[in-house]
């Protein structure tokens, strides 16, 4: 869910019935999703690069040679921020956290 977007009925009825079973925490939030926070790089790398691509193909070349790039701190600093994300989704009742 994005930070900032206001909830459908949908959403909103999903999180009233999670409420009354007593399962609230993390129930919409990506937060505890790093992945996420991956693709977000991944775009924000793709999208400095000088050549953009013409097709598919490329695309795909280029996402690839990205991803190599992205390093290991990273993927570890999310793992790590785990811990203050669950206890921030849990603060939050699954809507969106700072994260």
């Amino acid at each position: 869910m994005e930070k900032g977007r206001e909830l459908n009925e949908f959403e909103r009825g999903q999180i009233i019935g999670l409420q009354i079973a007593g399962r609230t925490h993390g129930v919409i939030s990506p937060d505890l999703n790093p992945i996420e926070h991956l693709w977000s790089e991944l775009k924000r790398r793709r999208s400095k690069r000088s050549v953009h691509p013409k097709n598919l193909r490329e695309l795909g070349e280029i996402l690839q040679e990205e991803w190599r790039k992205i390093p290991y701190e990273t993927y570890n600093k999310l793992i790590e921020s785990m811990p203050h994300r669950i206890e921030a989704c849990i603060k939050s009742q699954g809507l969106p956290t700072e994260y």
